[in-house]
């Protein structure tokens, strides 16, 4: 089964909020269109890039929180991502893979 992300768009970059099937993601897009009355928000749909951050904080399922196109930049993210979230995930809860 292809994967699917919709991101939003902001500066400087876009940023995963979901995955799922294409339909799942175009469902969770429609639904956050609805809750957003302002319309300012932009949204990108596509298939997942190969590199996936994948995140599994204790008590909770895993979940991908990025993915990219490039290993380097994965690993650049998820090095990222756990300095900032020391307090939720250790380093043998954040993982990059492909």
């Amino acid at each position: 089964m292809i994967e699917y992300g919709v991101w939003i768009k902001l500066e400087p970059e876009d940023v995963l909020v979901y995955t799922g099937s294409k339909s799942e993601c175009e469902q969770y897009i429609e639904t956050e269109t609805l809750k957003n009355t302002s319309g300012n928000t932009a949204w990108r749909l596509d298939v997942l890039p190969v590199f996936r951050v994948e995140s599994t904080p204790k008590g909770h399922p895993t979940k991908i929180v990025a993915a990219y196109y490039n290993k380097e930049s994965a690993l650049l993210f998820a090095r990222d991502y756990l300095e900032n979230n020391e307090t939720l995930v250790g380093p043998e809860d954040v993982k990059v893979t492909w």
